[in-house]
């Protein structure tokens, strides 16, 4: 028989496709709501949540280009990144196990026979040289278990593939939130800067009244300690604003401030208006919901491998070739040469070892199935959450907002009375004083409107398409039905 022969045997005996033994997959079935609770988001409905990528959702030139920074070089990312890679080989390996590996293999040796040991009492040197194919410990697969471990392998690369976009996910919203926090402290050194201008300038007339005797020591010190608590805050928004820039190097990956896109001098940064999908959508929507259900399937495999190993296990080693014991005949007629070595190994008595292998199996996927329960009532929870709280931060700063436009009719009409001699500037001041007041609340609850509309758009798995997992992953997809 041939080399040929052989592999062309070897071939179709690979081709038996073995039975599988893992408990088929049903999806577990999970009681959800109708619709969310609280109704819809007071703004008006432009997209709903997670439709559009993240650098639709964001507005801001430059906060888009922070989030591409990030998604570059964030050192969690990559770490995220190499995982899933690391497990794509891992699944690349184990799959080429369901596979006929054919290895050349050239061999010679060289022996002296002492004349006491030979035949013809003469001491001898005997040559032998060989070439062929052959193929090592290649399983067959007629129960399933080397199947069973592919599909286990394929559902942890796709499990650690939607944990990676649940990573750029996190990594988009918390770049989103780092820049509001920046952006929002920049606003208050601003904000701030007038106030201690205003209070130095209240500070200095006062004194003046004082030293006329038109006011009490009461009063100048009131004045005096309204100035140092403005200068107080003016220090701490300063420090805020040094440790958002801090966050955001390091959630970018640069080496220092100086490297950050500029704030721009904008009122919107993020697409303000969200409304979510039903509830049952969620399940496609997040991707740690898809990385959990990916692991329980992984883990339904693995049951199907602990299955096999109570069957016999058949391991075949083949190879054919030429030798000769001479290295000018080696390809000449009649030095063909072949062995074909099946094994077959059939568990009898292992003290409990597979049983305990399936048990353990078993409760792996009970774990797993667990996890994704618990990841599903996490993205509910979290989607009520922010659901709620983004109304209620809405609606704090319309009202806030109007109490600032409020205050900042006042300071006209104070200003035009100053003018026109009938207020003092002393009153002008407070009023001044009042709408930067309302201004900086104003900043404040803007600020954690926008931070809570980043957090809704995360937490309903905005900024990624499903779809992609699949449209990336055809080939390894293809193999699955094998």
């Amino acid at each position: 028989m041939s080399s040929r022969a052989i592999a062309i045997a070897l071939m179709g005996i690979v081709g038996i496709s073995g039975c599988s033994l893992a408990p088929k997959y049903e999806h577990p079935s999970v009681v959800m709501p109708s619709s969310w609770e609280g109704g819809a988001h007071p703004k008006e409905s432009v997209f709903a949540g997670g439709k559009l990528s993240w650098d639709e959702f964001v507005l801001s030139k430059n906060l888009k280009k922070s989030i591409q920074i990030a998604l570059e070089n964030n050192k969690d990312l990559k770490q995220a990144l190499i995982n899933l890679e690391a497990t794509q080989r891992l699944y690349g390996i184990q799959r080429a196990d369901r596979f006929l590996q054919l290895e050349a293999q050239v061999g010679g040796s060289r022996q002296r026979i002492p004349a006491d040991l030979s035949q013809s009492g003469e001491a001898i040197i005997q040559h032998s040289y060989s070439v062929g194919l052959g193929v090592s410990a290649f399983e067959l697969d007629l129960f399933g278990r080397v199947k069973s471990l592919s599909e286990a392998a394929l559902e942890e690369y796709l499990a650690t593939k939607y944990a990676s976009y649940a990573v750029r996910i996190a990594l988009a919203g918390e770049v989103m939130r780092v820049w509001i926090e920046r952006q929002r402290a920049h606003e208050r050194v601003k904000i701030l800067l007038g106030m201690v201008d205003s209070h130095k300038k209240s500070q200095s007339l006062i004194k003046e009244r004082y030293e006329k005797g038109a006011s009490g020591a009461m009063e100048y010190q009131e004045a005096v300690n309204l100035a140092i608590k403005a200068q107080m805050d003016r220090y701490k928004a300063q420090a805020e604003l040094q440790q958002a820039e801090n966050a955001l190097v390091a959630l970018l990956g640069l080496k220092s401030a100086l490297e950050l896109p500029a704030m721009e001098e904008e009122e919107a940064i993020l697409h303000g208006e969200i409304t979510p999908y039903l509830p049952s959508e969620l399940l496609q929507r997040r991707p740690d919901i898809g990385a959990a259900e990916h692991r329980l399937k992984s883990k339904y495999a693995n049951i199907g491998a602990a299955r096999a190993a109570f069957f016999p296990r058949i391991i075949l080693t083949a190879n054919g070739g030429s030798s000769s014991e001479l290295l000018s005949k080696l390809f000449d007629g009649g030095s063909g040469a072949w062995s074909f070595a099946p094994q077959i190994t059939l568990p009898i008595f292992d003290a409990g070892k597979n049983q305990n292998s399936l048990e353990l199996a078993k409760l792996r996927r009970d774990e797993a199935l667990v996890e994704y329960e618990r990841s599903i009532e996490i993205a509910f929870k979290e989607v009520k959450d922010a659901l709620s709280l983004s109304a209620s931060l809405h609606r704090i700063e319309k009202a806030s907002k109007e109490s600032m436009q409020n205050e900042e009719k006042r300071l006209k009409l104070s200003a035009s009375r100053y003018s026109a001699g009938m207020d003092s500037h002393v009153h002008y001041l407070e009023a001044e004083r009042r709408w930067l007041s309302e201004r900086l609340a104003w900043v404040e609850a803007k600020s954690a409107d926008e931070v809570a509309m980043a957090t809704l758009f995360k937490v309903l798995g905005g900024g990624w398409n499903p779809e992609e997992i699949l449209g990336e992953d055809e080939g390894l997809g293809a193999n699955k039905e094998e």
